[in-house]
């Protein structure tokens, strides 16, 4: 049976028993109304009632949410003027596929499997923590990967002093990179975020400002590496007053939840395919030219 056919099957059956079951509450017989599909049909048309498919869900509904954002709206208004705050940031971190591999493609109509080659690292991921700030301005995001430490406990610690994280090879790598882009590059055991990191960021972002006098407000989740006794301190000694998102209300109280993600992740995902498609042209350019050089080789022309 079709897809579209089982979901309607189940959407029917789900009307039809709520009918039955409305049927006995106010004691009807069940002979005389048979919740029949034409009937189910004729219900939905009537009320403008559709099948729709899921876009979210869990125990937080859209008016609860409605709620939290609002005060959670007047509470920022509130520390922007008792504090005479003038700017305001926002940072969130999120989890960056090495692959960014569609999730529909062109295949024979009536395939049941659908094959799509890749290069098996659609579940290796890195971290991205990024910053904006109410004036618009965008700062250069960190990056964290994954890598195993070292097994010499001295070098271990020379990699995260030195190098941030990396070992020796892979550090060559890496610091051009880094310089070239502006963006800070660092890796752990885990590859994830911790308050080592924040304070870090912290440093790298706010330490050194110009108007590192005034005091700023720094918007961000509830992540427990956020929130350490030594981040808090940290953050006061610049003048980094730190407000925490409500739990569970990301979507709708952090403005990189609201409108930096999706944008973010589609320039990502359009940049790699068309890294992908200057990698093919380059590879059959090198095939085109390898054929060239053996059709017009020394050896032939001068045997010509």
């Amino acid at each position: 049976m079709p897809r579209e056919e089982e979901e309607q099957l189940g959407f029917g059956s789900a009307i039809y028993l709520k009918a039955r079951d409305l049927t006995t509450e106010i004691c009807l017989d069940e002979g005389l109304f048979a919740a029949s599909r034409s009937w189910r049909k004729r219900f939905l048309d009537a009320n403008r009632l559709s099948l729709r498919r899921r876009a979210r869900h869990g125990q937080v509904t859209p008016d609860d949410a409605r709620v939290v954002a609002e005060q959670f709206r007047k509470k920022v208004q509130e520390i922007i003027i008792e504090h005479n705050i003038t700017e305001i940031y926002n940072a969130d971190q999120t989890a960056m596929s090495y692959e960014h591999l569609t999730t529909h493609t062109i295949d024979t109509t009536g395939s049941r499997t659908v094959w799509v080659r890749s290069c098996g690292k659609d579940k290796r991921r890195m971290t991205v923590l990024l910053l904006a700030a109410s004036s618009g301005k965008r700062h250069a995001p960190f990056v964290l990967f994954k890598q195993p430490p070292s097994r010499i406990p001295a070098t271990e610690a020379f990699n995260h002093r030195e190098q941030l994280g990396f070992g020796r090879t892979v550090w060559r790598s890496v610091k051009p990179m880094q310089e070239a882009s502006g963006i800070e590059i660092y890796c752990n055991t885990k590859g994830w975020w911790n308050s080592k990191l924040a304070l870090q960021w912290l440093e790298h972002h706010f330490a050194h400002c110009d108007s590192i006098d005034e005091e700023v407000l720094l918007i961000w989740d509830e992540f427990s590496g956020h929130w350490t006794e030594e981040v808090r301190e940290y953050a006061a000694s610049i003048n980094v007053l730190l407000f925490c998102v409500p739990g569970g209300y990301t979507s709708v109280c952090q403005p990189a939840d609201i409108a930096w993600m999706r944008p973010y992740k589609l320039r990502l995902r359009e940049q790699w395919i068309k890294d992908i498609q200057e990698q093919f042209r380059e590879h059959r350019e090198g095939e085109s030219q390898e054929a060239d050089v053996t059709a017009f080789s020394p050896h032939s022309a001068f045997a010509s």
